[in-house]
């Protein structure tokens, strides 16, 4: 009996509880037609799409906190059946904890503030193509 207690404790112990988004270190987005998404705390961060076309975006872009806490209330541990987008929450001291949302609405709207040309820098002409014909998506990419 001690033993099976002991094992049921283990596996308690062994998922860590949800920590504060000052713990987080950053936060990566990937959607299902190629497009990635990459935040840190001063609410900077990155854009890319396939293999490399990338641009930045501004500290205070996003709310670094609201995103984690937004994030955390819709993630799930499996990904979906279809199409998700995945999330990685890095958070000091323990694994990467990758998660799944289909919140189209909330995910997007990261993406579009932080595609703003206003916020944005590095945008060439490559970025400015694949944002147009293939602009961030639920749908599977080409």
């Amino acid at each position: 009996m001690y033993a099976i207690m002991l094992l049921a404790m283990t596996t308690v112990v062994a998922e860590p509880p949800p920590t504060e988004a000052g713990d987080v270190q950053g936060v990566f987005i990937d959607t299902p037609n190629f497009w990635n998404l990459r935040l840190i705390p001063d609410g900077s961060g990155s854009l890319c799409y396939g293999a490399g076309t990338t641009a930045s975006f501004k500290p205070r872009t996003l709310d670094f906190t609201e995103v984690v806490k937004e994030l955390r209330k819709t993630a799930i541990k499996n990904a979906p059946k279809g199409y998700a987008f995945k999330v990685i929450i890095r958070e000091k001291g323990i694994d990467p904890v990758y998660v799944f949302t289909n919140d189209a609405k909330f995910i997007l709207e990261l993406f579009e503030k932080a595609a703003a040309k206003e916020v944005s820098d590095g945008r060439t002409a490559e970025f400015e193509q694949a944002w147009k014909q293939y602009p961030p998506s639920m749908e599977r990419g080409k």
